[in-house]
């Protein structure tokens, strides 16, 4: 069960991007800002790479002034454990929307 899931999916968001490349809260914040269809604040970003680096999902370094963080493997393992759950929820959505398999217990 996914008890939060907004931040299920910028978790989600966040971790696929670090796993192509490292990048700045800036990028981050940038990459989540697509097409106004996603609108996610520097500060919520910020918040989440805190997070991430108290659970030792992600590393940071500094590069010409600026703060880059980068994915560990913990982190490419919560990544794919996401996508799974993502892909599972994603197939029920769609089966409910479809009207397919839908199965009720009493």
């Amino acid at each position: 069960m996914i008890h939060n899931d907004r931040f299920f999916k910028l978790e989600m968001l966040i971790l696929a991007i670090l796993n192509q490349r490292d990048c700045t809260s800036e990028e981050l914040t940038s990459f989540l800002h697509f097409q106004n269809t996603l609108s996610i604040k520097e500060g919520v970003v910020l918040t989440s790479l805190f997070f991430f680096l108290e659970s030792h999902l992600i590393t940071q370094y500094k590069r010409d002034n600026h703060t880059y963080y980068h994915i560990e493997s913990a982190g490419t393992v919560r990544l794919d454990t996401l996508k799974r759950r993502y892909l599972e929820l994603k197939e029920v959505i769609k089966d409910i929307l479809n009207n397919e398999n839908i199965k009720i217990s009493k």
